[in-house]
């Protein structure tokens, strides 16, 4: 970026070091929000009925979407939520240093993993200085995630959606 000097960078890969470069050195920074994961930590921006979320990226109200990848995981969903979380957070970052063990790992690491991506997610927003979202669907989930509404501009890509009678 040094050596270029742009008007103004779009983001694409590693889009919160992008952000907080162009930050720095004064630079526009657009970022397409090309899928879910740039706000949901489970990445697919589906609650845990596999339906489009609605909520604000939470560590309480990700856990049971963090835990769905897990073999049971859910279960422990209520015992997890009686921990307090920088209790959970400070046992992520023990285990995560620690060799791997299946199932133990990533439930004991899924609060901290949710915490790390809400970090990222709030130097990203902070950060760039504009959004394009591809779909209402996404538009919508970054309003609710506390982007700016002056920050976002909506640039539908794909294929539009038609509604079911016109079909017939």
């Amino acid at each position: 970026i040094l050596d270029v000097l742009p008007d103004v960078v779009h983001a694409h890969g590693f889009k919160s070091m992008i952000a907080e470069v162009c930050h720095e050195l004064k630079i526009p920074c657009v970022v397409t929000v090309h899928h879910g994961g740039i706000v949901c930590p489970q990445g697919a921006l589906l609650d845990s009925k596999d339906q489009i979320c609605h909520k604000r990226a939470t560590t309480r109200d990700c856990l049971s979407c963090i835990l769905r990848k897990i073999p049971g995981g859910q279960m422990w969903s209520p015992v997890l939520k009686l921990i307090p979380e920088k209790q959970r957070i400070q046992w992520g970052l023990f285990v995560q240093k620690k060799r791997f063990v299946p199932y133990i790992t990533p439930l004991i690491s899924s609060t901290k993993q949710i915490d790390s991506k809400l970090q990222e997610w709030s130097l990203l927003r902070d950060r760039a200085t504009h959004f394009i979202a591809p779909s209402e669907a996404m538009l919508r989930s970054l309003l609710i995630n506390v982007v700016r509404a002056n920050k976002l501009k909506l640039i539908p890509h794909g294929i539009p959606i038609v509604p079911a009678e016109t079909l017939e």
